[in-house]
């Protein structure tokens, strides 16, 4: 919501110069942050830039933010991709060509989700691409859609990280993985701790795909057993 409030106040209203401030808040540091209960659980975070050149010096993405969550080692592990689209009045203009764009490795299809941010409303809301290309007519290229009855954003979260929405990643470091597919797209990185999931894309991968503009990693790793009577 910090990041929604400076992009409205910021008065360029793309969804790059949004994404911009998503990056900015989600990837901030956070100094001696601790998420535990009992037992302390420390947060670190990586800020990745993804890039593969298109045809014609232009960049296509299939989702403009992918988002990693892993714990412990990767013992559990979750990874969204998110489309960042400008709704107004919960009134958000849908392309489907971004949409087949999003889906065309199933991968990333799976966790692939419509994040429309009102700027009138100033609210949040969330719906699978997958959805929203099956009730998408064939022969319709755009058109605008009511999202005020997709997922609210705290909702989503914890269903997300319920895995309620969204498969988990059983093996984040396999070659074949979402992650392992992300890898192979980094071309920059700025973080506390740099989890390296992979990398090597395949020799018959398209040349015209690209997963993402931007990837944050967030890695939570438990630490010893708090003092006695100590709760963070």
């Amino acid at each position: 919501m910090s990041a929604l409030s400076g992009w409205l106040d910021g008065r360029v209203l793309d969804e790059v110069a949004l994404l911009s401030r998503l990056t900015e808040k989600l990837g901030r540091r956070r100094r001696k942050c601790d998420v535990g209960v009992e037992t302390p659980v420390t947060a670190s975070r990586t800020v990745t830039l993804l890039h593969r050149q298109g045809e014609n010096q232009r960049d296509q993405f299939g989702s403009d933010l992918a988002v990693t969550v892993t714990l412990d080692n990767a013992q559990y592990t979750k990874t969204a991709f998110f489309q960042l689209k400008r709704s107004n009045t919960y009134r958000v203009p849908i392309r489907r060509d971004q949409l087949l764009q999003a889906t065309r490795d199933p991968r990333v299809g799976d966790r692939s989700f419509a994040l429309a941010v009102d700027e009138v409303r100033e609210g949040i809301r969330l719906h699978a691409v997958q959805d929203l290309l099956s009730a998408f007519d064939s022969t319709v290229a755009t058109k605008t859609i009511d999202c005020s009855a997709w997922t609210g954003l705290t909702q989503w979260v914890l269903e997300w990280l319920s895995c309620n929405i969204g498969p988990r990643s059983n093996n984040p470091v396999a070659p074949n993985s979402v992650e392992s597919l992300l890898g192979g797209y980094v071309v920059d990185h700025v973080g506390d701790d740099f989890v390296w999931f992979g990398g090597d894309l395949p020799p018959d991968f398209p040349s015209d795909y690209r997963p993402a503009r931007s990837w944050l990693i967030f890695k939570f790793t438990a630490g010893e057993p708090a003092a006695a009577g100590t709760l963070f």
